[in-house]
Order: C-alpha cells, then structure tokens, then sequence
C-alpha cells in the first residue's frame, strides 16, 4: 500500500523526543512500502532539523547523514504545474492548512496513498476530504 510520509511524521523517525509508539511500529512496517513525498519534503526537513540542531536537540548526524538515508527510502513528487498548485491553494485554503500541509494532502489523494502524519490538524482534514490516514501520534 502506498503512502505519503510528511514532515511530522519523518521527524518522528530522526528526532527521538518525537518518536511515539506509532511512529516506530509504522517506520517498521513502512520498509516493506512504497512511501512517497511532495518536493518540498526535502526543504521542510531540513529547515526543521536545522532549527532543532540550533536548539541543541539533535545533533548534525541527523541532517547530515540519517535525513539523506531516509530520503533514499521515499519517491519524492515533482514540483506541481502551475494548476495544481492552484488546487494545493484551495485546498490549503477550504481546509484552514498551511501550503506544505495541503500539498502532502494533495499528493496523497492524487495518488491515493495513506497519508502518514504527527499533525492531527492535517489529519482531520484528510479524513474530511475522504483520504485514508494513518495516526502516529
């Protein structure tokens, strides 16, 4: 079964005072899918970890080395054409998330793929507009 991995969820993987119970079982499971993100999967992470780093609570292993280990396990989307970025905006908008969020969303109804996330506000938009999701918090 596929499924769309965001940041939260990632971030759960690299950042140990962010792993759940859930987290873990699903990056076991997960190495037998297929997992995919949008492009922006790549800027997300690293502004995340570079702030985390900043603050002391992971060190440059995390980016440097495990980020790109992960990386090689997802099929990173293409940037969206110019219409359906205009969809990823609605989307953003109808749902009250922010781009990146509606964009994990979308990647995840284009495909339809199980949306994989930390963030319960995403999450419950994805159930809204009718997306399979899987809860690791």
């Amino acid at each position: 079964m596929p499924f769309v991995i965001d940041a939260s969820a990632a971030l759960a993987w690299l950042v140990p005072s962010q792993a759940t119970a859930a987290s873990e079982a699903f990056r076991e499971a997960a190495a037998r899918e297929t997992l995919f993100a949008p492009d922006a999967f790549r800027m997300e992470m690293r502004h995340a970890l570079i702030k985390l780093e900043r603050r002391g609570l992971v060190g440059g292993i995390a980016l440097d080395a495990d980020l790109p280990a992960l990386e090689d396990l997802i099929s990173l989307e293409p940037p969206p054409a110019a219409s359906a970025i205009a969809r990823v905006v609605a989307l953003a908008r109808g749902e009250q998330l922010g781009f990146y969020d509606a964009l994990y969303l979308h990647v995840a109804m284009e495909r339809g793929a199980v949306l994989a996330s930390r963030d319960g506000v995403l999450l419950d938009a994805a159930k809204r507009r009718g997306a399979e999701v899987r809860d690791l918090r």
